[in-house]
């Protein structure tokens, strides 16, 4: 509902710099769906704004409305920092290198994306969610947290 309102009202109030959610920004194969709907959760719907100006506009009007609560991303604000190292192996393969995207929303792709690392199997992510502090998911949505935790099961 709230992401509804907030593109009823980015456009009824004619504001400039709403881009949509992250999930209608990014594409990739069909193979990576699973792990980028595992590894991003609610992120996937956060808005991409240029700057706070207009998220902050954007919020006070959805209080005004009580149009629902939104997380929205200001690409001016973010601040991701660099692509870390990825482990140099034929059993994973760095998420964002899979992803395709306008280079200009890049900060909120790498927010979002730039420390997961798709592993061929729950081992391989163990492994390298330990010695390269990755979050690390399988094809099928498995997951071990660069923090130690494990999640897996029927996706």
């Amino acid at each position: 509902a709230a992401i509804a309102a907030v593109r009823r009202l980015a456009a009824q109030h004619k504001i400039p710099g709403v881009h949509g959610m992250l999930i209608e920004l990014v594409s990739c194969d069909s193979k990576f769906y699973t792990a980028v709907e595992v590894s991003a959760a609610n992120q996937l719907f956060n808005i991409v704004v240029d700057d706070d100006e207009t998220a902050a506009r954007l919020v006070k009007l959805l209080r005004a409305e009580n149009g629902g609560r939104a997380t929205f991303m200001p690409l001016k604000q973010l601040r991701p920092g660099g692509l870390p190292a990825y482990p140099d192996t034929q059993d994973a393969i760095a998420l964002i290198s899979r992803l395709k995207f306008d280079k200009r929303f890049e900060p909120a792709v790498r927010q979002v994306f730039r420390k997961v690392l798709v592993c061929r199997n729950m081992s391989v992510a163990s492994k390298y969610a330990r010695s390269h502090e990755l979050d690390c998911v399988t094809l099928d949505g498995d997951t071990v947290s660069r923090r130690g935790a494990l999640t897996g099961g029927f996706h």
